[in-house]
């Protein structure tokens, strides 16, 4: 007869070629071997998927909702195109990757060529409906848009919305219609796409320099928006986009509130081409930079809202009478032109602590520039093609 298994004060173990007798205070555990192994085995099952599972995580990114709490997007890109361009096929398009079985359209061309060169974001523009003016950039067409929409979704681009007028918030019958024109945009896809951006007014114009009453427009298009349960970002923009006698770039920011905090301010930064030659030189073009530059830093100080300059280039107002005109046409530009906006990007990319985000101009099939063909200024012989700055990826 076995003897009895005991355990010991100073809480020993004892083996047996079968069991393992534990001793756990006044208490003594038998043991099997095999339930030993057997706990052993799946300690190691747990411990090895918690190792794959803490790798897993921190190797893939998983796409997230940029929000309020996650901070704005990082966004660079291009604008131009219009909405009527998403049902405009230039010969020799290639076939569609995002409506099977149909040639890509001259929208589609650009976006895949943005992707490409990694950019995440473009800007479709469509003419005003509350103020006279040319309605070059395209009438409003839902189909159209909501087709816009599909592109950017499914090459994973912002798309900015931009509502390509002036003088609609002049007075307040034009205000009131261009707050009725919104609601129905608003209506129709506040819920279609996360990565909407709403550009409400492209440059505003008319105002007499009075920004206390497009900061009132601008409020009330964002209490609009919010009270229809819309959460995307909001570009509002500098009364100086157009053109004003500030002394002060930043003093052109309207102030506006947002009770979910997604708003963008903007400006649009041009070195326009001046009919005194003799200030048409790089280092002109350095310091027209760095005040555009300084606009942004103090502009989003001041207001508290990050920077998305949704427009800005190259372009110099008048390719054929600059003295060092490279290409001519709408997306022309000149050497000097050239030095400015490189040395503004240059700027932008390495602002510290986060970059500011820009979108440059233009980017279409309605340029007229030799060899721009659907890309503009992003052809390859132009200047958006040979612009260096920092991808999104890096």
């Amino acid at each position: 007869m076995a003897q009895p298994y005991s355990c010991h004060s100073q809480r020993s173990a004892e083996r047996t070629p079968n069991n393992l007798v534990q001793c756990l205070g006044p208490r003594t555990v038998v043991v099997s071997e095999r339930d030993m192994k057997t706990a052993i085995l799946l300690s190691a099952l747990v411990a090895l998927t918690l190792i794959v599972t803490m790798v897993f995580l921190q190797v893939t990114h998983f796409p997230t909702r940029a929000s309020s709490e996650s901070g704005p997007p990082i966004l660079i890109g291009w604008g131009g195109t219009r909405i009527v361009e998403v049902a405009r096929f230039e010969p020799g398009n290639p076939p569609s990757d995002a409506f099977l079985g149909e040639t890509a359209s001259d929208q589609e061309v650009q976006m895949r060529t943005l992707a490409h060169m990694g950019f995440n974001t473009i800007r479709v523009s469509f003419a005003p409906l509350c103020s006279l003016g040319s309605t070059f950039m395209g009438v409003y067409n839902e189909t159209q848009v909501g087709r816009s929409i599909r592109l950017a979704e499914h090459y994973h681009l912002w798309m900015i919305l931009d509502y390509h007028g002036a003088n609609d918030t002049t007075t307040s019958a034009r205000t009131n219609c261009w707050l009725g024109a919104w609601k129905t945009i608003l209506l129709s896809f506040k819920d279609s796409y996360d990565q909407l951006l709403w550009e409400p007014l492209n440059e505003p114009n008319g105002l007499i320099e009075n920004v206390t009453q497009l900061s009132a427009a601008y409020q009330s298009w964002i209490d609009q928006a919010r009270s229809l349960d819309d959460n995307h970002w909001i570009v509002i923009q500098n009364l100086c986009s157009y053109g004003c006698t500030l002394r002060n770039l930043a003093d052109g920011f309207p102030r506006v509130t947002d009770p979910i905090r997604r708003v963008f301010i903007s400006i649009h930064p041009y070195f326009w081409h001046p009919s005194n030659f003799a200030s048409w030189t790089n280092s002109t073009a350095e310091q027209k930079a760095q005040r555009f530059y300084n606009a942004t830093v103090q502009g989003s100080k001041v207001t508290g809202w990050p920077v998305l300059v949704t427009e800005g280039g190259a372009f110099p107002g008048c390719t054929s009478c600059a003295p060092d005109a490279v290409l001519t046409g709408a997306a022309g530009y000149t050497k000097v032109s050239f030095h400015f906006i490189q040395t503004l990007t240059n700027l932008f990319d390495t602002n510290s602590p986060r970059r500011i985000n820009w979108v440059y101009w233009p980017m279409g099939d309605w340029t007229t520039t030799t060899g721009a063909g659907v890309l503009g200024a992003l052809a390859p012989n132009g200047w958006g093609s040979n612009l260096h700055y920092i991808t999104i990826q890096t």
